[in-house]
């Protein structure tokens, strides 16, 4: 007669890997405070030219678009081809 294993499968994460995990929620999350002080903080409104267009918008929806703009540029010049 086999006696059954009471061993139960270790489901928690190990203790380096659990900081590591916490330090990216800490930095994610000071990162959208940041975000939100610096909307807060530029909600002036500025008129931008480019070419024949011209557009008032407050300062940090310039200044993402500009970034977003930034992240795709470098995003496609990065890819890899094959």
């Amino acid at each position: 007669m086999r006696a059954m294993s009471s061993e139960v499968p270790d489901t928690k994460p190990s203790g380096r890997r659990a900081r590591r995990v916490a330090a990216r929620h800490w930095l994610a999350i000071v990162l959208v405070v940041l975000a939100v002080i610096f909307v807060v903080q530029n909600t002036v409104r500025h008129e931008v030219h480019l070419l024949w267009v011209s557009v008032e918008a407050a300062t940090w929806v310039v200044l993402t678009v500009i970034f977003l703009v930034g992240v795709v540029t470098g995003w496609l010049l990065g890819r890899r081809r094959r």
